[in-house]
């Protein structure tokens, strides 16, 4: 029953009350410090990594962490119960839609809350349904730091319907749910086998016993330019000409990806110095360390671009095929190279253009490049066909809980 967003009057046998009424409202108490409580823990100690997204996690029963006796004595832990609905009362995971149920009694960090039913008018289930419609970053007092007030949130209206109906929708919900996962587990296999053929097909070609036998040459030795890309300041972004940068590297190919294109003003010969020629490589000069060296082929829609100093362009000679070593770029034998020679620093990684210059890459005859090139690539096209089609029903599927939770509690106006 989708409201459309229009009001509704809660059905018969319905009443309205505060949180507080029908729940008992307490927040979590601050971690241990030292390490010595948590040596031979006996009582889980539920932190907001622990917690699932809407409709995943109802009931939570395996917990990383848990504390000894000396940290109940010494540090007053407070216990909540095996049916307690928790959810962030602080920082950034208040945005987060996280919600749970414990399955057994446990201890919840301080940027926790807790909700227990109180028997005989409302369900554990009823109150995780229900709470898992509620952005309560409009319940925060801060909106620099997102944070909520206990008695705040006791205060909060929820729609409270006889126990036995309760139970009714709360098992229709879960069953619901439990089918909605399914259907999110099929999805995302969908999306990680979409995600995956493109570095089996490169296995395929550069793996096999023909790829190894193929004559190897430095990457120096055939390309005519290796040159880092322009830096500007913030001050010339925003208008000028399309610029590309290390974002508009694809992870997932070996393509471009022009979706969203940055604009720089450009001075002097700029432009003749770093404008981009169709058939150019442009590679990922820092990065993460999985994606340094991270390689793309420029095709005729980038063609007259600039790209920023974060890219290394490489201009390759004649007799090779740049769209043929843009894919050998993301094979296995060439990663392992970049990797070994990459710098690692603070979250992230480098590598410089004479790094490039020494990497080996196999070199068969042009033809052979030319029909290999053309093969990935229309294969490629029909991975992306299939996994765009995959991120679609798993995104149709991820929106399901919201609609589902919408039907049972969607529409009624609370009290003032």
């Amino acid at each position: 029953m989708s409201t459309n967003g229009r009001k509704r009057p809660l059905p018969a046998g319905w009443r309205w009350a505060r949180l507080g009424e029908v729940a008992r409202v307490f927040s979590g108490s601050a971690a241990p410090q030292e390490r010595r409580f948590f040596l031979d823990g006996k009582y889980p100690f539920v932190r907001v990594s622990d917690l699932g997204l809407v409709g995943r996690s109802t009931r939570l029963t395996h917990i990383r962490d848990s504390v000894n006796d000396s940290a109940v004595k010494e540090v007053g832990l407070v216990l909540a119960r095996a049916g307690t609905v928790i959810f962030p009362k602080s920082g950034a995971a208040i945005t987060t839609n996280s919600r749970g149920i414990l399955g057994i009694d446990a201890f919840l960090v301080s940027h926790l809350a807790g909700v227990t039913a109180l028997e005989g008018i409302t369900l554990p289930e009823w109150l995780y349904f229900w709470l898992c419609t509620l952005d309560m970053t409009a319940y925060s007092d801060n909106p620099g730091y997102p944070s909520l007030r206990i008695s705040r949130v006791a205060s909060i209206p929820i729609p409270v319907p006889p126990i036995n109906e309760q139970r009714r929708v709360a098992a229709r919900l879960l069953q619901q749910m439990a089918q909605v996962e399914s259907m999110r587990q099929a999805a995302r296999a969908q999306v990680e086998a979409g995600e995956a053929l493109p570095a089996a097909f490169l296995r395929q070609v550069f793996e096999s016993e023909e790829g190894k036998a193929w004559p190897k040459v430095g990457l120096g030795d055939v390309a005519h330019v290796v040159q880092n890309g322009i830096y500007k300041s913030a001050e010339y972004y925003g208008r000028g000409h399309p610029f590309v940068r290390m974002y508009n590297i694809d992870n997932a190919s070996w393509n471009l990806n022009l979706d969203e294109l940055a604009q720089v003003r450009l001075e002097g010969h700029e432009l003749e110095t770093y404008e981009l020629r169709t058939g150019d490589l442009l590679i990922s000069r820092v990065n993460s360390f999985e994606l340094v060296g991270k390689t793309a082929w420029v095709g005729p829609d980038a063609e007259g671009h600039v790209f920023e100093n974060m890219l290394i362009r490489v201009r390759l000679a004649d007799s090779v095929d740049s769209l043929f070593m843009a894919q050998q770029m993301g094979a296995h034998t060439v990663r392992g190279q970049i990797e070994g020679l990459a710098r690692r620093a603070i979250g992230q990684a480098s590598i410089n253009s004479q790094d490039l210059r020494s990497v080996q890459i196999a070199l068969p005859p042009l033809g052979e490049q030319r029909r290999i090139a053309a093969l990935l690539n229309k294969r490629m096209a029909l991975v992306t066909k299939v996994a765009q089609t995959a991120r679609v029903q798993l995104e149709a599927v991820n929106a399901l809980p919201g609609a589902l939770l919408e039907d049972v509690f969607g529409g009624f106006e609370p009290p003032p």
